[in-house]
């Protein structure tokens, strides 16, 4: 885990493309668009600025309860 804060649509990309190749292909502009779909959902679970991406309040709350739901799920197995 880095300490990384924001991260560009294309930066994701890679990354994904890297760590997860049995997944398939991410193209970068896919990423971008589908970033820019959720930056206006309500409430906003990202935030972009100067065309990095960042993780807003609410985002941060939900990868916590994605992240608790992951561990309760491999603790009751």
């Amino acid at each position: 885990i880095t300490k990384t804060t924001e991260v560009s649509g294309p930066q994701l990309a890679a990354t994904f493309n890297k760590y997860f190749k049995p997944a398939g292909k991410l193209h970068p502009p896919h990423v971008t668009r589908e970033l820019s779909k959720a930056k206006i959902e309500n409430p906003a679970w990202i935030g972009e600025d100067k065309g990095l991406w960042f993780l807003t309040a609410a985002g941060d709350k939900q990868a916590q309860q994605l992240i608790d739901s992951v561990r309760s799920s491999a603790a009751s197995q």
